[in-house]
């Protein structure tokens, strides 16, 4: 009898955000935006009703972190007075302990990611590719024991 080969499944999601990195000395320390794009990916074996995971399942996970980040201004929490100017227009501001890259942006998600994703014997990764352009990616990996 052959074994059963992983399967993997994949869920998309878009959104908009404005970021800087006051670092930066070619352009992007000013502030500018781009539309993101994320691929939540699950790598298992199917359960006993056929599924790696349920498709809806994944988008309660997902859908409040991109509704948090849609349409706000992503900030290191001390780059100051940019943030200091941003509350003081009540704009939506995301504010973290790291600079908003890229590379640091997928290693946020994935933590809140499987912070809330249930234990579930028959997934052994998680995976995520974040698209800050059409042609520039990030893709972390989680592999489960």
């Amino acid at each position: 009898m052959s074994e059963l080969q992983p399967i993997r499944i994949t869920k998309e999601y878009r959104w908009e955000m404005g970021h800087r990195l006051s670092y930066h000395t070619e352009g992007c320390q000013n502030l500018h935006g781009h539309s993101y794009r994320i691929i939540v990916g699950l790598t298992g074996q199917t359960n006993d009703g056929g599924m790696i995971f349920d498709f809806g399942d994944i988008s309660r996970i997902i859908k409040p972190i991109i509704d948090e980040l849609d349409h706000s201004t992503m900030l290191h929490q001390e780059d100051q007075p940019l943030v200091n100017f941003l509350q003081s227009q009540s704009m939506k501001l995301t504010l973290v302990p790291f600079h908003p890259t890229t590379e640091e942006l997928a290693r946020w998600l994935i933590q809140k990611v499987i912070g809330q994703l249930p234990t579930a014997p028959n997934i052994h990764s998680l995976d995520l590719t974040v698209f800050e352009t059409a042609t520039s990616t990030v893709t972390l990996t989680h592999n489960f024991s």
